[in-house]
């Protein structure tokens, strides 16, 4: 994964887009040296939005925030997995 500051963004955008696009590139933007942001390919994008969508559907983001107000452990990744199919 690539990283660049917003300064050095402001004089790569397009190189820095079309990496993201034509070779699937992620980018992680810092500012005072902290990650703040991130460019990513369109098709990244929309399977992140497909992820979302499924995890709300199965009830996991409701479960998952239940449990963090009633203190009790998050969700185990494994269980995830297998209620999500994957």
């Amino acid at each position: 994964m690539q990283e660049v500051s917003t300064t050095d963004l402001r004089c790569r955008i397009g190189e820095t887009v079309s990496r993201a696009e034509y070779a699937g590139q992620r980018t992680v933007i810092r500012r005072r040296g902290k990650p703040v942001a991130a460019i990513i390919s369109y098709e990244d994008l929309k399977a992140l939005e497909a992820l979302e969508e499924r995890l709300v559907d199965e009830g996991l983001v409701a479960e998952a925030k239940e449990r963090r107000a009633a203190k009790r452990p998050g969700i185990p990744l494994v269980e995830a997995k297998r209620r999500l199919g994957l």
